[in-house]
């Protein structure tokens, strides 16, 4: 688990570096805009595992507190532990506004097919709409997790996309010496 978090956090941020590089052509602002949420996702990502480390210190000194500082420090273990699900509550829309605003980019510099890139910007806005519909129990059960399925089934097409095919180049603007 706590591995995990962490790698995913740098994971997270070499993907938004390397998609602002395949992006800043289109429009810097909106890139640079998608990277920063990009990077805020990879920050939040990373609360968890702090939150892991926490815990443990908390558990090894627990079997040595009675009383008020037991009661303390369980009520401490179960904030941590509710912690780890609030970070993908507050992350998740973070990262859909990012991706959305990535696959918008693609779209319009038309350097991946229009209809996958459109399709990404609809699986990463269901994400930003739909989570924070968690916490008011509005979304819940099952449909927790099939809001994330659009997202995967995108992220599956995807990434074997931009592997095999990569992403179509600029077009160059012309300038008046060009022969057309």
């Amino acid at each position: 688990m706590l591995f995990a978090s962490t790698s995913h956090c740098f994971r997270s941020t070499d993907l938004a570096v390397a998609l602002y590089a395949l992006t800043r052509d289109e429009d810097a602002d909106l890139a640079l805009f998608a990277l920063t949420c990009r990077v805020a996702e990879g920050v939040l990502n990373a609360i968890p595992a702090m939150a892991m480390i926490a815990l443990l210190s908390i558990a090894r000194q627990a079997s040595a507190v009675t009383g008020l500082d037991a009661a303390t420090s369980n009520a401490l273990g179960i904030s941590l532990l509710r912690l780890q699900g609030w970070s993908v509550i507050v992350s998740a829309p973070v990262f859909g506004v990012g991706s959305a605003l990535y696959y918008y980019l693609f779209a319009r510099a038309r350097s991946v097919p229009p209809l996958l890139a459109y399709f990404g910007v609809f699986s990463s806005t269901v994400l930003v709409i739909a989570i924070p519909l968690e916490p008011l129990q509005i979304l819940n059960g099952p449909m927790a997790f099939y809001i994330w399925l659009p997202s995967l089934l995108f992220e599956l097409i995807f990434a074997p996309w931009l592997i095999v095919k990569g992403v179509a180049a600029p077009s160059e603007p012309l300038n008046e010496h060009d022969e057309i």
